[in-house]
Order: C-alpha cells, then structure tokens, then sequence
C-alpha cells in the first residue's frame, strides 16, 4: 500500500484501556479503523504493550509501519497515564514519529457531539476524588470540529450542582460522589450521555487529533494533563 499513514492510539485513562488503529492509503485512498478495549485485570503496566502487540498483529501491522501516535494525557489515573504515555513516548522516539497528546475532557465531548451527534453542546465532568470535579464545556462547530468553551474548572462535589448551569447536558463520570452532586432529573438519559458499547475513548481521541494535526508534537515533549501537579515525597538525604 503506497504513502500508507497508520496511526495508533491509547487511551488508559480509566480502568477501561483502549486501542484504535487508523490506517489509511491505497488508490483510490481508503481508510480502515480498528479498535479494541478491555477493563485492566492485574496492571496497565503488565498488559499494554502485549495487548498492543497482539492487536497490531490481528491487523497485520508492523509496529515500524507506524507514522503518528495519539494518546489520552489525562486528567485520569496517575500511575496508568504515565505508563500510558511512557508507552506511547518509547514507541514514538524510537521510530522517530510524532505523538499528539489528547485531553480525556476533548475525546469525552467528541464521544457525545460528533459520534452520536446528540446536542451540540456538552459539559464533560471528571470526578478527581478528594480534589473535586474537573469539568469543561464543549460545542461543535460547522464541519465537524469541535471547541472548547471555557478552560478545564474544579470546583468541590457539594458545589458543583450549582455552578454547572442547570440546562447543561452532561457527560463523563458518573460515580457515585457526581450522583451525590446532582438533582435527580438532571441525570436522567435526556440529560446525562453515558458511554455506551460503541465508546471507545482511544478512537475519540484519534478523531480529535485528525481535526487538528497541529497538536502533533515531537515525543520526547508530550506529558501528562494533570488537574495538579503530583505531589512526590522524596525519601530523606535525596
């Protein structure tokens, strides 16, 4: 297949890892779009990259065939984005190829705005524990991209019902703390886009980042989206 582009993408944000595969080539050009995800049985860390493997092999894909590579940064998960990304990075500099860094928050509102096309405005919300809720507002424009309305807030669970307008159409986390938050009305499935079977955050991603190459960054640059900074205790005499 001449001038073939295949991209990769990896999502392990939650506990639901997933993988799409975008290739795209041939004449008259065609594009083929893959994907897989599966809920982490023992550690990302001990799964990924054979998971990664086997799945570049039941599409018959070289791993040095790869020419971009897209990954969920966060907010999610400490310990999996960073093995997420550590992946994605290794992956990137040994071929020397280039990796775009993704927003949970963005591929979230994709999932709702442009997949299923269900409003054309959304509020996505991430429930980051003991820190609050991280939400970001999101609309779709003409053409099929999508922008982003306000820059990613937090705000505590007991407040976040209030200041989230009430004629917000929701999607992202619903845990139990977010049900807590809310009136009941406002998660019903009129109000609260829930991932379905046919969600697979690693392919919003890829389409994200197909709707704007210029996230594209060099691999070694790519790190993390954190709501905050880790805090990393160093032992004593480091």
């Amino acid at each position: 297949m001449d001038n073939k582009r295949v991209i990769l993408s990896v999502d392990t944000s939650t506990p639901i890892v997933s993988l799409a595969l975008s290739i795209t080539g041939g004449q008259p050009i065609n594009t083929v779009i893959t994907t897989e995800k599966w809920r982490v049985e023992s550690s990302v860390s001990e799964e990924l990259l054979l998971n990664i493997d086997l799945f570049l092999n039941r599409s018959n894909i070289l791993t040095d065939e790869i020419t971009g590579l897209v990954v969920v940064a966060g907010p999610g998960r400490y310990a999996a984005l960073r093995v997420g990304i550590a992946t994605v990075q290794g992956i990137g500099l040994g071929l020397d190829i280039p990796v775009a860094p993704v927003s949970r928050l963005l591929a979230d509102s994709w999932d709702v705005l442009e997949r299923r096309q269900s409003t054309s405005a959304v509020t996505v919300i991430h429930d980051a524990g003991s820190i609050g809720v991280v939400w970001q507002d999101f609309k779709r424009n003409e053409g099929g991209s999508i922008s982003s309305l306000n820059s990613p807030q937090v705000n505590a669970h007991s407040d976040i019902g209030q200041i989230i307008p009430q004629q917000a159409l929701l999607t992202g986390d619903l845990t139990d703390l977010v049900r807590q938050s809310f009136a009941g009305d406002r998660l019903s499935d009129e109000r609260f886009f829930r991932e379905d079977e046919e969600t697979v955050r690693a392919l919003s991603a890829l389409k994200c980042a197909e709707s704007d190459p210029s996230i594209y960054l060099a691999a070694g640059l790519v790190d993390a989206i954190y709501v905050r900074p880790p805090h990393i205790t160093k032992s004593a005499g480091t």
